[in-house]
């Protein structure tokens, strides 16, 4: 699993568009001297991210075989340093974080809706 800053970091290499602040909590290499925009607003993150999933139905050692195959791509410099050149950082996870991590960023974005005071027409 990665996350990501978007298509933008492209724009910003090639001065088309003047980076302010980056919304994940830590600089980033890739984009050097940008601050994180919690360093103004203590907590501040919005990032994107991608990750691998399968039907829930699926043998535990076909998942535990995906993962072991999915982390030791992420951990390989060729991969990791292109995925850092993009913006991103590879989250090397076992599936229980990965779970974890999806239903805590799910929780954070539902109260964010609802204090949003947002309805479904």
């Amino acid at each position: 699993m990665f996350a990501n800053v978007g298509v933008s970091i492209g724009f910003i290499r090639n001065g088309r568009l003047r980076a302010l602040a980056v919304t994940s909590l830590h600089a980033l290499p890739a984009l050097p001297g940008i601050p994180p925009l919690a360093s103004v607003v203590p907590g501040y993150e919005v990032t994107s991210w991608y990750g691998l999933g399968a039907p829930k139905a699926t043998p535990a050692e076909t998942v535990a075989a995906l993962n072991a195959a999915v982390n030791a791509s992420l951990a390989e410099p060729a991969i990791a340093d292109r995925i850092r050149a993009l913006g991103a950082e590879p989250m090397v996870m076992s599936p229980s974080e990965l779970d974890a991590f999806v239903v805590a960023d799910t929780q954070k974005w539902a109260a964010t809706v609802k204090f949003s005071g947002a309805k479904v027409d």
